[in-house]
This record gives C-alpha cells, structure tokens and sequence, in this order.
C-alpha cells in the first residue's frame, strides 16, 4: 500500500524598484502516522539576475534552515544552496545548472 499524502500552501510576491520578493508557505502531511510539516521561505531578487533565498523547515530531526543563491543571465541559470545537518550529519552543497532556450 502506497503512503497518502496531503500538501497546501500558498505564496505572496511584490516589487519594490529593482528588487522583487517571495513568500511561500507549505504545509505537508503523510497521512496514516506522519508527522506534519511547516516548510517556509523567502526570495529576494534584484533585476531578474541575482537571487538570494533562504528557508526553513519544521518536523525533520536533523534538518530546519537552509540558504541559497542564484544567478540568471540569457536563459542560464546557475543555482546553489546550503543545508546544515544536525547530529554529525555534516552540510549538503548542491549546484545546479539550467537552461531555458
């Protein structure tokens, strides 16, 4: 039997001058004996080419903030964020590269 799950969350964006900004919130449950978590977050992006994130995440037991940039020119887009673990479980570095064409 496959687990059920349940997700809803909303965002809000805005401008002020060069800088656009995001606010998210999620919520997400495995029915049937999973815990609920509360992911958040936030983006602030200057001129559609330098993007600064951060986010949080409740309910995990090694995991909760995590950070990140990026940066877009022409359709290439270059992403990386950092994860903290707790219990000597060291940091995650993940870099990814896209392209829209």
């Amino acid at each position: 039997k496959l687990p059920t799950a349940i997700r809803f969350g909303s965002a809000y964006s805005f401008a002020k001058s060069n800088f656009n900004f995001i606010l998210a919130l999620e919520g997400y449950k495995v029915l049937n004996g999973g815990k609920l978590h509360i992911n958040s977050g936030g983006e602030v992006c200057y001129k559609d080419l330098l993007f600064i994130r951060a986010g949080y995440q409740t309910a995990y037991e090694n995991k909760g903030f995590s950070t990140g940039l990026g940066f877009k020119y022409k359709g290439i887009m270059l992403d990386y964020a950092f994860i903290p673990y707790s219990d000597s479980f060291g940091t995650s570095n993940t870099i990814s590269l896209g392209f829209n064409f």
